[in-house]
Formats: structure tokens, sequence, C-alpha cells
């Protein structure tokens, strides 16, 4: 379930019979028979990954992107001078969010004297002719799509580190315990600080939360032994530990003042030519 203003797009088997679709070599408004939400997803990321932080257009999407929960956020734009432009908050997010935010005050004296009845037709006059802007997105990667092969016995060097589609060597994280992995976090540039990156992740972690039975459902007795026939250990039930990728020189400050700690064993690595190091957040779940 979704507001007004923000959406979850959720990996659905025609989702991902949908992103099959996606060219990886031309921008997303070029794209055909993929859904608009994504499009706009991508637009975000091209205009934040590619155009800002020169990663390759055809890196940006990845293999992983077609099992995530991508939310976007909106905002409401074209409304007149002095109108606020309203961020409805999903999954209940957390109360210390912000819900509304201010366009540019006008320059122009205001009346002395504004009725109810001139409030409220102002208002309507706004809702009428605001338009909706994609304007920020994350995503979130279930423990259930983790390959499989991290967890395949005598495996170590899939357990270890991946390469990246850019031939980096990412290490992986030495945990057992099921993660949620938080990542490609980007806010357009014309809608910062309006703390909408907090207000995204707060509703992406609270979604999380209120799902944990669909993050990582728990395996029946037949499933676990052919697990365990196959060599592959079966995962723990989520219990909240959530993981990111923070990019050292950008956004690392702003992970750590949200309650996530640097794993200082994973050390850093490069992506994509910027350094990044792994952090970690553990979360009280609603478990069902």
């Amino acid at each position: 379930m979704a507001t007004e203003f923000t959406t979850c797009f959720r990996p659905t088997p025609e989702h991902k019979q949908a992103l099959q679709n996606y060219n990886r070599s031309v921008p997303p408004n070029q794209q055909h028979g993929v859904p608009q939400e994504f499009i706009d997803i991508m637009t975000i990321r091209e205009k934040v990954f590619v155009e800002e932080q020169g990663v390759p257009l055809e890196n940006e999407m990845d293999d992983e992107d077609a099992h995530c929960w991508h939310f976007l956020i909106y905002v409401s734009v074209g409304a007149p001078k002095g109108q606020s432009a309203e961020v409805q908050r999903g999954f209940n997010a957390p109360s210390d969010t912000n819900s509304v935010l201010q366009t540019p005050v006008s320059s122009e004296p205001a009346p002395r004297r504004v009725s109810a009845s001139d409030v409220q037709k102002r208002r309507a006059r706004a809702t009428s002719t605001a338009t909706r802007a994609p304007a920020g997105t994350i995503r979130l990667i279930p423990p259930k799509y983790r390959d499989p092969n991290s967890r395949r016995k005598g495996s170590e060097a899939a357990r270890t580190s991946s390469v990246s589609s850019s031939g980096a060597v990412i290490p992986h994280p030495t945990t057992d315990e099921p993660y949620v992995k938080l990542g490609r976090l980007a806010v357009l540039k014309e809608f910062r600080g309006m703390n909408l990156s907090k207000l995204i992740t707060n509703v992406a972690l609270q979604a999380a939360r209120q799902n944990a039975h669909v993050m990582q459902p728990r395996v029946d007795t037949v499933e676990e032994e052919s697990l365990r026939i196959s060599g592959v250990k079966p995962l723990k039930p989520w219990n909240g530990l959530v993981y990111v990728h923070a990019q050292k020189d950008r956004t690392l400050d702003l992970w750590r003042k949200w309650g996530f700690k640097i794993d200082e064993q994973m050390g850093e690595w490069d992506e994509e030519g910027m350094m990044h190091v792994g952090m970690w957040k553990q979360l009280d779940i609603e478990q069902q």
C-alpha cells in the first residue's frame, strides 16, 4: 500500500517480466514496455549517479533491480508562489519526518486580511494546478534474493567477495545473519535540503519492519531438506538487520546520523570510482 505521493514498486512476477524489456545502454526516456514508476526511478538515478557522479549508464541498472522493493517519492510542483508542496508519508513513516515542504515565499506583499474561504479557494487552485514530480528513490533487497552460491558449502570465494558490473571486487559481510540491503538512495538536486532522503529511507525501513514475513519467509521442512542435500544452507528468519554500501565522501555521515555503524572488518573498496564502506543497523521488527 502507498500514499498519494509515495510509491512502492515491488518485485511481482509481472514487474520482473516487464524489467526484462529494459535496455541498459539507453536512457530511461527511451525505454519501451517498462512501467512508468520504474522509468521515474531510473530517471532520478541517471541524473544523480550517471550525470553527477560519472557512473556509466550501462552499469546503473543491475540484476538485483528485478528483485528489489523500490520506493519512489513525489512532490507537488507548479503550485502558485507561497503555497505549500505536500509530501505524504507512506507505511506509517516515523513522526519525526517532515510531511510539509515549503516552496519559496512570494516577494509580493500579502493582503492584510485573508478569510477562511479565500484560503480554501487558494488550496483548491494549488491542488488543481500542481503536478507530481518524481524527486527521490531508494531500493531495498530482501535477504531471500541473495545469491544462493554465497551460502553454498565450500564456496569461500563466493562468500567473501563479488565482482561488480564495472569489474570491482566488493567484499561480502561475514555475518551469517539474514539482512536486507538498502541502496541507490538518490534525491534530485532541485529537491535537496527538504529532508527527502531521510523520509524515503524511513518509509523503506518501516515497510521492511511491517513486512518481515514477506522479506524472509520461513522455509518448510521439505524445502530445508532439499537445500541441505544440494549443499545450500537455508536462510534463517530475518530479524531486522539492515546493511548499506555507503559512499565514504558523500553519504557516510548521513547513514551514521541515522544510526548505522561502520563494519570495520570489511575495510574500504572502490565501486565505480568512489570509495565505499559497509554499515549496519538493527531494527525492532514485527514478527508475524
